[in-house]
């Protein structure tokens, strides 16, 4: 559910987001135990839990798999 209290809000930051991040093999083996919020779904949050070692993206066109 989203909703609106009349306020505007601007981030402003003094870098750019990088272009490229580079797989770093050790900093992955660090992930043990991590969840990651991924997005809502009609049913709740969906989670990513780095020990199940894999995530599948899909969707319709348009809605921001190339994004994320």
């Amino acid at each position: 559910m989203l909703s609106f209290d009349g306020t505007l809000r601007i981030k402003v930051y003094e870098r750019n987001l990088i272009d490229c991040l580079g797989f770093n093999v050790e900093l992955f083996g660090q992930t043990n135990g991590w969840r990651i919020y991924v997005g809502e779904s009609r049913n709740g949050a969906v989670i990513h839990d780095t020990e199940s070692g894999h995530l599948v993206i899909a969707g319709a066109t348009t809605f921001g798999k190339s994004n994320f």
